[in-house]
């Protein structure tokens, strides 16, 4: 839904090119990021595929699942632990879910007005 509001209000150029604006620590945007606990992300992603595919009736129907459930599905789901290793061997079948945060948004290369931890949202956010 999201993703369609956003094409309804912004053309892709002017999306890309707002981005690319953030390099310039004089840009004209609001920037932040919003930054979580890597490890209560990860448990956060694993508890949302154990419940596409136990628990999502919806989920569970679609002729074309998303690509991640070859490898997490009812039949097969994985330890946290297994998850993990997966993980850390440099498993990446997982849709990008899994991506550490520095891949997606270039925090590093981008001037944010503000960096908000998740788990102080309330605070950080004022």
């Amino acid at each position: 839904m999201s993703r369609q509001f956003e094409r309804q209000k912004l053309a892709a150029g002017e999306k890309f090119g707002a981005i690319k604006s953030l390099a310039d620590p004089d840009h004209k945007y609001v920037s932040f990021i919003v930054c979580r606990d890597p490890i209560e992300k990860l448990l956060s992603v694993y508890n949302f595929m154990k419940f596409q595919v136990l628990e999502n009736e919806r989920n569970q129907k679609k002729k074309n699942p998303p690509e991640w459930q070859k490898y997490f599905s009812s039949r097969n789901i994985p330890s946290w632990k297994t998850f993990l290793w997966k993980l850390s061997k440099g498993f990446t079948g997982f849709d990008g879910l899994t991506d550490p945060l520095v891949n997606k948004c270039s925090p590093c290369h981008y001037h944010y007005r503000a960096v908000i931890k998740m788990e102080t949202f309330e605070e950080d956010s004022k």
